[in-house]
């Protein structure tokens, strides 16, 4: 049986492999989201968020869930290890949300919501595209939701009123700044969760 702190070692040693599944998830998401910039075929978005990156970001999620139990376990017993990968999973939550809204608000000025978009930035996307678009976007959130518990306010929500140029604009700069600040907290966690894991290397 392996000793207690071979056991965190390797626990740590998994996270971080999901660590860096979940950065490629992200890859493929900005990559998908700049395609259906480019295009406007919002299918090709909305089939990558259904069959590969919904189910995968909530894969990672429900692991690391698994190796935070296992570290608080007996035969581990190490709560505070534990304690750095809950930071770690509830600013990807705040990350993931807030990239989810950035984007929408992207897509909402590319297919032209807005009454005070000029005709030349008026969209690639018809109006039943435009509806699909939001369809899509709605249900993402609500999967991210019931993966991950309630999110920020939505910026677009249909009951709310269009928002002025200066308004978008705002809330773009916003969301990148929260953005920033959210990757900036995992870094710093990974750090800690690095150093943990040099540590027991080392005993």
């Amino acid at each position: 049986m392996a000793s207690p702190q071979a056991a965190a070692l390797q626990l740590l040693q998994d996270f971080q492999q999901l660590q860096a599944h979940r950065a490629e998830l992200y890859s493929r998401l900005g990559e998908g989201f700049r395609d259906f910039l480019g295009s406007g075929q919002e299918g090709l978005l909305a089939q990558l968020m259904a069959q590969h990156i919904t189910p995968g970001f909530t894969a990672v999620s429900q692991q690391v869930i698994a190796i935070e139990s296992c570290l608080k376990s007996s035969a581990v017993a190490r709560p505070d290890l534990a304690g750095l990968l809950r930071q770690v999973q509830e600013l990807e939550r705040d990350k993931l949300r807030l990239t989810l809204s950035w984007q929408e608000l992207r897509a909402a000025h590319a297919s032209g919501r807005f009454s005070w978009q000029s005709a030349a930035d008026r969209p690639r996307l018809s109006k039943a595209s435009s509806k699909q678009q939001q369809q899509q976007q709605q249900q993402t959130k609500q999967d991210v939701a019931d993966d991950c518990g309630h999110g920020p306010p939505d910026p677009l929500d249909a009951g709310s009123m269009e928002p002025t140029e200066a308004e978008y604009n705002a809330a773009v700069r916003e969301a990148l700044q929260q953005l920033d600040e959210c990757v900036v907290g995992i870094n710093e966690v990974l750090q800690e969760v690095q150093e943990a894991v040099t540590e027991l290397q080392e005993v």
